[in-house]
């Protein structure tokens, strides 16, 4: 063998000693190295984004005492409206309600016939509160009546009416020959929620 061949061989096998730790160096910087500086970086975004987390709770947390009196002072408010049927009970507030309904009929001179009732939850620290009033009145008394508990205070609804009787013209207007039957289906809303809103 030459001098030339022996000497490219020997360089050949420095740089391939020089070339294995290398790639064997670089084999550990992908396979090892990297994944845990990644993991690394993972955790610590994961980290980041808990400490922003219990930022913001804490946040939340400092305006609860704020928050609580606004819920306070409307519930107050809304147990204050006259918008709402009372009553410590259902029952009650269902008496209540078919008392404003006889009111009105004797008011507009009608008479009562009879009146039945149920109370439902409506969800919400609502309850439903609904009568089934059977009166008779005249035309004129029946548009008083129906005027007087949906414009009056708390709010009530006629969700149903059914008019039963005879009636002529008279010039411009209608005139009953008798009393009207009428059967109305109405309805209002009591809170339940305790004051305070708990």
């Amino acid at each position: 063998m030459t001098a030339a061949p022996l000497a490219s061989r020997r360089r050949a096998l420095g740089l391939a000693a020089l070339a294995l730790p290398l790639a064997l160096a670089l084999a550990i910087h992908v396979g090892l190295v990297v994944p845990v500086i990644d993991a690394t970086r993972a955790a610590r975004a994961a980290a980041d984004e808990q400490q922003d987390l219990a930022r913001r709770y804490a946040a939340v947390a400092a305006r609860a005492p704020q928050l609580q009196a606004r819920l306070d002072a409307l519930a107050a408010r809304q147990a204050a409206s006259p918008a709402f049927l009372t009553g410590g009970t259902g029952d009650v507030a269902l008496a209540a309600l078919q008392d404003r309904v006889t009111a009105a009929v004797r008011a507009a001179g009608g008479a009562m016939r009879s009146a039945s009732g149920s109370v439902d939850a409506a969800g919400d620290g609502l309850e439903r509160i609904t009568a089934s009033v059977l009166f008779a009145a005249d035309i004129a008394g029946l548009a008083q009546i129906l005027h007087d508990l949906e414009t009056g205070a708390p709010l009530l609804f006629v969700e149903r009416i059914a008019i039963a009787g005879q009636v002529r013209p008279e010039g411009d207007a209608l005139v009953a020959r008798r009393a009207l039957e009428v059967s109305v289906g109405i309805s209002g809303l009591r809170l339940t929620v305790p004051e305070g809103g708990s």
